[in-house]
């Protein structure tokens, strides 16, 4: 079962010193916080993976049946000072939760439920903490709108999930996404027409907006 739906597919896979990272940069995020052997997890995850696909949203993965030990080691504090693993002297956490962070400060904190199991009424929870994106999520290629650039994207990293995060919020930006995460044999790039723009650590916000015609 959880090899059908394997969240780290959809999601971005973090250890605790990637989420404390996050946390001590204030980012903006959420996060799914699961466990292997968790039966509600597995219940959620078709759930968590649909409103991926539909909303192009960023959602961060931790999974506490292989963090566990560092999740107790590491110091992992909001930009309150509030600790994310710890109540007081006890080490506390449960599995499903989503935690909806803002400039490094917990907004949000779900511990999953039955309720969450409507989709309908786990999208619109999500919808409250998440900006959706306009761009097309495309699972068969008979879908492409040939009109529009095809953003072929694997985010192996933070850089990379940064700048997609930034495409993403860009209102102006129309974009066909695929999600290349399975074939890893096949980079990152953006392809207009006839061009292509390979995309890497490196590739800047202002670059892609240059090659797409939107600089100015």
């Amino acid at each position: 079962k959880d090899d059908q739906y394997r969240i780290e597919d959809y999601t971005i896979d973090l250890n605790v010193l990637d989420l404390k990272s996050m946390l001590d940069n204030k980012n903006d995020f959420c996060l799914f916080l699961h466990d292997t052997f968790c039966g509600h997890c597995h219940e959620f995850k078709p759930l968590v993976i649909r409103y991926i696909l539909e909303t192009k949203n960023t959602i961060y993965s931790l999974n506490t049946s292989t963090a566990a030990l560092d999740m107790q080691i590491y110091e992992v504090k909001d930009a309150n000072g509030t600790d994310i693993f710890w109540d007081g002297n006890n080490f506390v956490y449960s599995t499903p939760t989503f935690y909806f962070f803002k400039d490094g400060k917990i907004l949000k904190k779900q511990v999953g439920t039955t309720n969450l199991l409507n989709y309908n009424l786990l999208k619109k929870t999500f919808n409250k903490y998440l900006i959706t994106s306009s761009a097309t999520y495309i699972t068969n290629a008979d879908l492409i709108d040939e009109n529009c650039p095809t953003y072929y994207f694997n985010n192996s990293s933070f850089a990379l999930v940064e700048l997609y995060k930034k495409l993403l919020a860009t209102p102006e930006i129309q974009l066909n996404l695929v999600n290349t995460i399975k074939f890893s044999m096949i980079k990152s790039y953006i392809q207009k027409e006839e061009n292509i723009l390979q995309i890497n650590d490196t590739t800047s916000y202002e670059e892609v907006l240059s090659f797409l015609g939107l600089n100015n």
